[in-house]
């Protein structure tokens, strides 16, 4: 039972990190939880990259109490506490044509930026063009599965509504800003043109946790004021009345039961999920 009782603990550790950062937003704190763990918590070699930095929340959160990562890079970073834990330099550029010599890391992370990038086949040629020989890639991307498994997707086709269904997909689209989606023997066979071996693939949000995201994150983006119902949450008027552990203490137990069957389900090796993760080696 101790056993069991740490174990629990230990995976539970993901949401509770970013549940704490971003206690205004649940819905991402859900999602980066469990892509953080589908991304691990292992070393990275230096030098590293983080690609799509921007302000260093999730890195920071990620990072855990391992090293900062050696630069971030975005095309609009922000400085911040967060990004000053995450990144020992911060610079300004843009993924499809980085500002770095060939062959400048053993590492480079990009996570959930690459559906953001007009070509995100230059963007897997950079990849290729900056590792050094034996170097790390870790990508995570939405997968081909993301739009089947969206709630209000599923409601709709429920209906018989496909026309429906379609709306939602390109508002969804067009709310977070994905560009394009590939299947995972693309990406390989992308990845592997540029140079890069994948040796490790994974469907992490499974369909149960997927709807579940999409559910309540909709919900929390209705707009109040002509502002979404996260940004009042998060607003420093309303931190003056109602302190971020509120929003965690109420929170955390709503999260941790679909986070807890999302890890259950993505031990299967026949799950699909709405993001894929994986790591290549730079030949």
């Amino acid at each position: 039972m101790a056993n069991d009782s740490s174990g629990r603990a230990s995976e539970l550790r993901w949401l509770q990190a970013f549940l704490k950062r971003f206690y205004y937003a649940p819905l991402l704190a859900f999602w980066r939880a469990i892509e953080a763990r589908a991304l691990g918590d292992g070393p990275l070699q230096s030098p590293s990259l983080d690609i799509g930095a921007h302000d260093g929340a999730f890195a920071a959160t990620w990072l855990g109490d391992r090293p900062p990562i050696d630069v971030g890079v975005d095309i609009e970073p922000v400085t911040t506490a967060d990004s000053r834990r995450a990144y020992r330099r911060l610079v300004a550029g843009d993924a499809q044509a980085l500002p770095f010599d060939a062959g400048s890391f053993q590492t480079i992370v990009c996570n959930s930026v690459i559906e953001h990038v007009d070509d995100e086949t230059r963007v897997v040629h950079e990849f290729s063009r900056l590792l050094k020989p034996g170097g790390v890639l870790l990508l995570t991307t939405p997968s081909i599965f993301f739009h089947d498994l969206l709630d209000g997707v599923i409601r709709a086709r429920g209906r018989g509504d496909e026309a429906a269904a379609q709306r939602y997909m390109s508002a969804t689209d067009e709310r977070i800003i994905h560009l394009h989606y590939r299947p995972i023997e693309e990406w390989i066979a992308l990845l592997g043109d540029a140079g890069l071996t994948t040796v490790e693939h994974s469907y992490y949000l499974p369909p149960a946790a997927a709807a579940f995201w999409d559910r309540w994150d909709t919900r929390l983006d209705t707009r109040v004021l002509n502002r979404p119902l996260y940004s009042w949450i998060g607003s420093r008027k309303l931190r003056r009345v109602v302190p971020p552990g509120f929003w965690y203490k109420l929170f955390m137990p709503f999260l941790t039961a679909p986070y807890e069957r999302a890890l259950r389900e993505q031990q299967d090796p026949g799950t699909t999920g709405a993001s894929l993760y994986l790591r290549a080696v730079r030949r």
